[in-house]
Order: C-alpha cells, then structure tokens, then sequence
C-alpha cells in the first residue's frame, strides 16, 4: 500500500513515515466497518432563524421553508437544497437540522473545496431571506472524508473473502488468508467526447462513460435544448406537464393589502411601421384578491396588457370567482348585434346606455288600462263603441246614423227648413217623410213611427201648414 501525502496534509513531515506505517497496519487487522461506523461525523447541521411577514409580523404555525446552499452571497444556482416543515413559534422563530430531509444528510463534498459556503432560507410565498455565511462546524464533515481513503471507508480496501488461498513466496505453503491477494475489480474509467462544452450538464450515456446533455447551466440560470438561458429555467421545445401547475401568490396578504399570483405571460411581436423596429405586445393573465380583509374575501382572474417594455394595466376583463365574466368598456358582441343603447320614443319615458334600462308609458300621452283617462283633442272611433255607463258630453257626432239600446236612429234635415234636423227611427215612414219635421229655428226634434214632437211655440204653425196643405 502506498500512502499519499495529501491525507496528511495537516500534519507535520517528520512525522509522516511513521504515520503511513502505523495506517498500513490498521488497515490489514481491521474488519470490515458497518455505515454507521464509517459516518463518524454527523452529516447535519443545526440552523436556527425567524419568519416574519412583509410588515414585520411574525408568521406562525406549520410553514414549508426552502434551504438552500450557495458559493456566492448573492446570485447564482444552489449547489444544494431541501424544503422542511416546520413549526414556528408565536414568534415566528424556529430550529432545524439541514439535511434531515436526505437519507445521506449534508454531502461532504459541499465543504471539500474549503471555499465559502452561504445558506439561503426561502419561506413559502416568500422572497429568499438575506444569505448567511457558514462558519467553521458544517467544515467538521471535511474531517469525516480524511478518515477515509479516496472518499471510501478502509474496509474497502479489504480483499474479498472466497478466493482460493495461494503460496507464501518464501515457504510455498499455503498462508490460509482466503482471498487476501485476489485482485479488486478494474477501476472504471470515465470518458467523454470532443463534442462537450463549457456549462453544458454531463450525462452517463453507458456505465464508465460520459456524454454531454441538453441541458445548460450557467449564472443560476439553466437551459434546457439552449446552450444560452435568458431566465432561471428556459426551455426551447414542447413541454408536457403531468401534474398541477400551480403559480402561487407572490406573498401571503395582510389586514392591508392583498397578493396577486404570480403571472402567466404570453408575448407577441407586431412591427411598428413608424420606428421601423418590432414591439413586444405582452399579455399577462394573474389571479387578484377582491373584498380583502372583510369577511366574504374572493378574487377574480384578469387580464392586463403591456406594449413594448411598458408597464401591465388592466384591460377590464376578468372572470369573477362564481364564473361570471366583467367585459372591457365598449365590448361589442358582431354577428348577434350589440346593444349599446335603448332611446325612449314618442309616448315612452326612460332608456339609457348602461346598467339595468327601464321604459315606461307617457301617460299624458297613452291612456291607461283599468283606469280612468281624460282626451283633450278630438277622438275617432273606427267599429262600434259600447258604453256599460252614461255618455254624457256636448256634441255627439255619429255619421248618418248610430244605435242606442240595440234600436237604430238616422239624422235627416227639414226639408223646409235647412237649418232645422230631426231624429227618427232608422227606416221608419216618419223618419223619412218631408211631414215629419222640426219647426223653428235650430230645433231638434225626435220623432216616433208616423208622428212628429216638436217642441216650442212652434207645435201649432206646424198644425196650421199641415191643414192647409191636406185640407
């Protein structure tokens, strides 16, 4: 066995022939070690902190935290990660073992590099907190890998049991260490291609050997069939998710103000003939709160649009939480028409353009039904008209003849008199005979069959002219 001096780094030189003697030895009389042997140094990390929300209030209950580790302070991809529950106090304070989560704890060889290392703690519907700088005690597991050779633990440099046992050089007899010079397996070599590149993620393509991969990771930013990402995850290709997608809100609301989730975006380029350059028209659909700090809190999803690199407003449209939709102002609605206004016409009152619209009858104008009107200006009526009541009034204009109680009447003119008219039953000899008439000036008279009623002193000028005349 050969020992190599970067085991003992920190050591002195004097001492180190003497120490790879004594390992040499070690190695031989000791038998094979279980895993919890070998993991003399416990692989998690204790780490204490606080959760508080945006206004300094502090979170508590059962909270999914983000831990992360990082080789820089600020910007770059985690080296590691896990996500915990964990319970907060009233206080929102909490303690936590990094690594709990993996079956392997904290992987040495975060610390093996000896560079610095900083925690990144990431609260649910949270922004990552201010890392933190590891200090000495997580470097501890850099002592358990130099209890090891080349990573393993020294009972894997055992040889196997089984083998049949050999000569001793010297004697040639048989030295009864089942196995303890049968060869241990070829060490597997990694290789890869020409075609590999810088920041490009390696993959096994076949045991012992590596190859490049779709996938690129450079400045925390990863791409996948894009060897030059533009965010923290850009894939250039169709992409099947089978599962929720879930876009959570950006923070957890207060009593004062809500979250809206986080946006789904989609970007269209339309060119601009009088800049001559092309503009991104970007659409973003988010979910917003509504009613917050009542008792009915709800929300609506909306739609907001930016042009070029300006800033997202609201286009008015959105979809309130029972699936009832609220439509931009000037929404039209082409092939079944639109309605963007009801005008009242002649003997209506109301409309409008917006909201619920009322018409109603004019009532000066239209008469009532089962109620009592009064008309102003001359009426005609086309067909008969029945009255249950009394007619009463001034002038009765009833063509040539009307009828009253089922009994029909005419009107005719004296033909003496012009100016006189008389009525008589419709078809009767006295309605229609020059003798039945009314005397005087603008006198009416009714007559019966055959029989005349005059009123006035007029009664007996008509008796003389009819003596006169018939003898």
């Amino acid at each position: 066995m050969r020992c190599t001096r970067p085991v003992f780094q920190r050591l002195h030189t004097i001492y180190g022939p003497v120490l790879c003697l004594l390992l040499s030895l070690s190695l031989f009389a000791q038998a094979p070690s279980t895993p919890s042997q070998t993991a003399a140094v416990p692989r998690l990390v204790q780490f204490s902190g606080v959760v508080k929300d945006a206004d300094g209030t502090p979170r508590k209950g059962l909270v999914g935290i983000t831990f992360a580790l990082y080789k820089e302070e600020q910007g770059g991809a985690p080296l590691w990660l896990e996500t915990q529950n964990v319970q907060l106090d009233v206080q929102g304070r909490y303690s936590v073992y990094l690594g709990a989560t993996k079956s392997a704890g904290l992987p040495p060889e975060l610390f093996a590099s000896g560079e610095a290392r900083w925690l990144g703690v990431r609260p649910e519907n949270q922004d990552e907190q201010p890392r933190s700088l590891l200090l000495s005690v997580p470097y501890a597991l850099k002592a358990g890998d130099a209890a090891t050779l080349g990573g393993l633990p020294a009972s894997a440099f055992l040889l196997a049991a089984g083998a049949a046992p050999i000569a001793s050089p010297a004697t040639g007899a048989s030295t009864g260490n089942a196995g303890a010079n049968v060869p241990p397996p070829a060490p597997c070599n990694l290789t890869s291609d020409s075609t590999a590149v810088k920041n490009q993620v390696a993959k096994f393509s076949a045991p012992c050997n590596v190859e490049p991969s779709a996938i690129t990771e450079t400045a925390g930013e990863v791409g996948i069939n894009n060897s030059a990402p533009s965010a923290t995850l850009d894939v250039k290709g169709s992409t099947k998710l089978r599962g929720k997608t879930t876009l959570p809100a950006v923070k957890t609301a207060t009593a004062s103000t809500g979250s809206n989730s986080q946006p789904l975006v989609a970007v269209s380029s339309a060119f601009n003939s009088g800049t001559a350059a092309a503009v991104n028209q970007n659409f973003e659909l988010q979910a917003e709160p509504l009613n917050n700090n009542t008792a009915t809190p709800s929300g609506t999803l909306n739609l907001l649009f930016a042009p070029g690199t300006g800033a997202y407003s609201e286009t008015g449209l959105n979809i309130a939480s029972n699936g009832q939709i609220h439509f931009a102002a000037g929404q039209t609605f082409p092939g079944t028409g639109t309605i963007t206004g009801v005008t009242a016409g002649t003997d209506l009152t109301g409309g409008g353009n917006s909201g619920n619209v009322t018409l109603n009858l004019d009532t000066t104008k239209v008469p009532l039904l089962n109620a009592a009107n009064t008309f102003t200006a001359s009426q005609a009526v086309t067909g008969n008209l029945a009255a249950s009541g009394t007619v009463s009034g001034g002038v009765v204009n009833a063509g040539s003849s009307f009828t009253l109680g089922g009994t029909p009447f005419a009107f005719r003119t004296s033909t003496y008199f012009s100016s006189n008219a008389y009525v008589g039953f419709a078809g009767s000899s006295g309605a229609t005979g020059n003798d039945n008439f009314g005397a005087g000036n603008g006198a009416l008279g009714f007559l019966t069959t055959g029989r005349q009623h005059c009123g006035g002193s007029e009664r007996a000028a008509s008796q003389r002219r009819r003596r006169q005349q018939y003898g």
